[in-house]
């Protein structure tokens, strides 16, 4: 059995005088603390860094070992994170321990399990959403009568902006023509069309994954926020 620490810290922090710290604590403990077994990440460092250090940590894990970390929200800045982390870690069957929160997860408590049941949800949910948002993608192409190959360039892309905003002022397309100097009247009404379905099509998406993200995680995080402020009851 082995001890592992995770630490998000300030960056005016000394990160060798925070390792004897921590090794300090942990002996206070009779937890014997490695210094090169502490991972200490600057919270000024990317997110891109910081999921690379936090699952460097939980690579070096073996059954038996425990991690020491601050709360959940150690292990990242949503509960889909959070629990697709806990997963990893439950499935190398190591302890858990979050010490700001005064709480120990061992792989076989119940609330363990519950929290692992949560990922698998999580992660159908995501399955759901995405057969969803590709069904819905094809089916707006069909609709417009669309190829999958890649949409031609209009010579009126590069005036977009312009065109749709002089549209909503009420701008006629002869004199939206004349603004931007190419193109005619006909052409240019099919382009301002094709793009408010376009346009139409993004927000009914953007609103289905809304919705179903809403559903899903109004019922997840109130749970998450239960867990981590739970008493320790395995001391």
């Amino acid at each position: 059995m082995k001890y592992y620490a995770y630490r998000r810290i300030p960056d005016n922090i000394e990160s060798e005088e925070e390792k004897v710290r921590l090794i300090n604590y942990a002996k206070s403990s009779n937890t014997e603390l490695l210094k090169d077994d502490i991972t200490l990440c600057p919270i000024s460092y990317s997110l891109f860094k910081q999921n690379t250090l936090l699952n460097n940590t939980i690579d070096k894990l073996s059954p038996g070992d425990i991690l020491i970390i601050d709360s959940l929200e150690s292990l990242g800045n949503s509960s889909s994170a959070i629990l697709q982390r806990l997963h990893e870690i439950k499935k190398r069957r190591v302890e858990l321990h979050l010490d700001k929160q005064i709480f120990i997860l061992k792989p076989a408590d119940d609330v363990y399990k519950i929290l692992d049941s949560l990922f698998k949800i999580d992660h159908q949910h995501k399955l759901s959403k995405e057969k969803k948002v590709i069904a819905t993608l094809e089916k707006s192409k069909k609709l417009r009568g669309r190829k999958k190959a890649k949409r031609i360039k209009s010579i009126f892309d590069k005036h977009k902006n312009i065109i749709m905003r002089q549209d909503a002022l009420g701008v006629t397309k002869k004199g939206i023509i004349k603004n931007i100097e190419v193109g005619d009247a006909q052409a240019l009404s099919k382009y301002i069309k094709r793009i408010k379905a376009e346009n139409i099509e993004k927000e009914k998406l953007a609103k289905i994954e809304k919705e179903q993200d809403e559903a899903y995680f109004s019922q997840g995080m109130n749970f998450m926020k239960t867990i981590g402020s739970t008493p320790n009851k395995n001391k």
